[in-house]
């Protein structure tokens, strides 16, 4: 059995690679991969007093006019001054590189930290090394995690998905050790628990002040490990720590980054006045509750579901096959889940897959307040994909621990899984990469039924590697022009991709980035 497992892990480290593969070469190409528009603005003010970091860049990370888009949102200023941060990264990168439209800073982040800490956390919470690994598999395949690395915005998304995944881990480790310790436990006979206790409580606070969102992580570290909280025999104490988080919060942005934002820049903002918080009193009002079915409907569309759709083997068999796969194992799935809650309904494992599904409801609601209409799982929902991938995670795992699944079944799952969610991510990102080139106002429909015909035809794989490729030849040229540097002017792709350039004013547009940073 070991052995199996074994190759299991074995299987799933190639999924993994294969998975690394195609993001890299095929979705973080010139073709798929973008600047949004507003970043345009905000990169040429950042770099208006040169590529290299002055003293002044601190105070200029609360010149929330430019970099919020003139919102009233003192609320995140970590990502404000790490967007600065970055912006300049990237500009000093193209001086030895060509540049890429979504490179960022950030990336090891998102593409080692976030595997790694979402797998450490797996294993502290008892999931098996094949489970954990297969979660990380589907976790970085979904539009959530893919969205906001192939799209170059602000990075408080792309920075929170991770703070999430790292609190989770710190979390995860008391965690672990709490259940091994008994129902009624000491701090003093948890190894290191104030150190761990404190570390997780300043990962949360610093969230607070990526993104708005992070007020949802305290919410989900509190649901996910309240045996931490509750089951101390000097709960009183740990409890009161926990709950100082959200009192020093609401001092910091009520008194503090006001009082910062006028000394620095001399215009007084009033905490009333902050536009990024929800507002409750949207509920009363019947728009609310309309917006709010949509915004659900939309976090579950933005991940394969169970819907067959058979019309979408007269456009694209491939993918028809692929997703034929996908519900046979879906089906697999919840009909072994089903069998065995019916054997333990009071399992600990199913306290952890319901945590996760009650987390969800925090994240809709508080999205569906803060917006005036939905987006999906696109930049803002992106965080739902988080407790989606978890949710299913701790399933497989309640299958498996019991014995339910072969082994080499539950590789085959867990692989149909990550390569109908990274299909079904490639078309969304395809989707509102058209929108922003198109400049089409975005209507939230189901993709896979009312514009199924026309995003299934046009897509084309080896066209967009095309496409790839000559922009990537018109970024070069530009940064060798910039740059001084040698170019190839008698390669014959170089003129006709110059001569494509003059007729696709979208791709003008969206390379701006060019010109704004080199």
């Amino acid at each position: 059995m070991r052995r199996c497992s074994n190759n299991i892990i074995k299987i799933l480290w190639v999924v993994l690679f294969l998975q690394y593969l195609y993001i890299f070469i095929f979705l973080l190409n010139h073709y798929f991969a973008w600047m949004h528009r507003e970043s345009f603005v905000t990169h040429e003010w950042i770099l208006s007093n040169g590529k290299t970091w002055q003293w002044e860049d601190f105070a200029r990370a609360l010149n929330i006019d430019v970099l919020e888009a003139s919102a009233v949102r003192l609320s995140r200023p970590l990502s404000d001054l790490l967007e600065i941060v970055d912006t300049k990264f990237r500009a000093t990168l193209w001086d030895h590189i060509p540049p890429h439209p979504s490179l960022s800073l950030f990336w090891p982040l998102s593409f080692v930290g976030i595997p790694v800490f979402l797998y450490r956390f797996f294993k502290n919470m008892g999931c098996s090394a094949a489970i954990a690994l297969g979660g990380v598999c589907m976790y970085l395949s979904s539009v959530g995690f893919l969205g906001p690395v192939v799209m170059l915005f602000h990075p408080a998304k792309n920075l929170l998905n991770f703070m999430a995944v790292f609190s989770l881990f710190l979390g995860s480790r008391i965690y672990q050790k709490v259940l091994a310790a008994g129902p009624r436990y000491a701090t003093q006979d948890i190894p290191y628990f104030w150190r761990d206790f404190i570390f997780l409580m300043l990962s949360i606070f610093v969230s607070f002040f990526i993104d708005e969102t992070g007020l949802v992580l305290y919410v989900m570290i509190a649901m996910m490990f309240y045996p931490v909280l509750v089951r101390c025999r000097q709960w009183p104490q740990v409890l009161r720590a926990f709950l100082l988080l959200p009192l020093a919060y609401v001092l910091t942005i009520h008194w503090f980054l006001p009082k910062l934002h006028w000394w620095v820049r001399h215009k007084h903002i009033d905490f009333s006045e902050y536009q990024s918080y929800p507002k409750l009193s949207a509920v009363l009002t019947p728009q609310w509750w309309e917006t709010l079915w949509t915004s659900i409907t939309w976090y579950f569309v933005d991940h394969p579901h169970l819907n067959p759709h058979w019309e979408m083997f007269f456009y694209n068999k491939t993918l028809f096959f692929i997703h034929m796969a996908y519900l046979a194992v879906m089906g697999l799935v919840i009909w072994k889940f089903i069998a065995q809650v019916r054997k333990n309904p009071s399992s600990q494992r199913l306290r952890e897959i319901l945590s996760c599904v009650a987390m969800a409801i925090p994240i809709i609601v508080f999205n569906t307040l803060a917006l005036s209409a939905p987006w999906g799982l696109w930049y803002y929902g992106s965080f739902f994909s988080l407790m989606y991938f978890m949710a299913l995670t701790f399933a497989l795992q309640f299958i498996w621990e019991r014995g339910k699944f072969m082994p080499y079944v539950l590789a085959l799952v867990i692989a149909v899984m990550t390569l109908e969610t990274m299909a079904f991510a490639t078309y969304r990102v395809d989707i509102f990469n058209t929108t922003v080139e198109d400049n089409i106002i975005y209507e939230y429909k189901d993709v896979f039924t009312e514009n199924i015909g026309y995003y299934f035809q046009r897509f084309d794989v080896l066209g967009s590697l095309k496409v790839s490729e000559c922009r990537q030849m018109y970024a070069k040229y530009k940064w060798s022009q910039a740059k001084n540097k040698p170019y190839d002017y008698e390669d014959p792709r170089v003129d006709r991709c110059n001569e494509w350039f003059r007729h696709d004013p979208a791709y003008i547009v969206k390379s701006k980035y060019l010109d704004v940073e080199l």
